[in-house]
């Protein structure tokens, strides 16, 4: 027969071991402004810390997530991240600007005069 105690004690664990848990991870971006998405839903804008849950199926094994941070004018960039523990992960996005773009063409001008003051003090006409 089983005792109150013992019924107790396995209704916490059953209880228990259908639950997820939550790892942190520093979202940055350059430039900085970007939207941050979990599985296609907004978490906030860089640079943000955000929690990111993962629950447990029935096997006990965590699922994947896609991180991804969107700013006008520039190509969306993803990552697929798997629960590590609570270990503050810094998840660091270098965005790439789409081409035609307003952002192309200021990315493009400044990086021109460097390259042309580069020639002319190495003597290159």
């Amino acid at each position: 027969m089983i005792n109150i105690r013992s019924l107790i004690v396995l209704s916490l664990f059953l209880f228990l071991a259908g639950c997820g848990t939550y790892s942190s991870f520093t979202v940055k971006s350059a430039p900085s402004g970007a939207d941050i998405l979990v599985d296609g839903t907004v978490m906030g804008k860089t640079p943000a810390t955000i929690k990111v849950p993962f629950p447990e199926n029935n096997q006990l094994v965590r699922e994947k997530k896609i991180v991804s941070v969107k700013l006008k004018g520039y190509k969306e960039a993803k990552e697929i991240l798997c629960y590590e523990g609570d270990t503050g992960k810094l998840l660091n996005f270098e965005l790439v600007a789409e081409p035609g773009s307003d952002v192309t063409a200021q990315v493009t001008a400044p990086h021109a005069e460097l390259e042309k003051k580069a020639a002319l003090e190495a003597g290159i006409k």
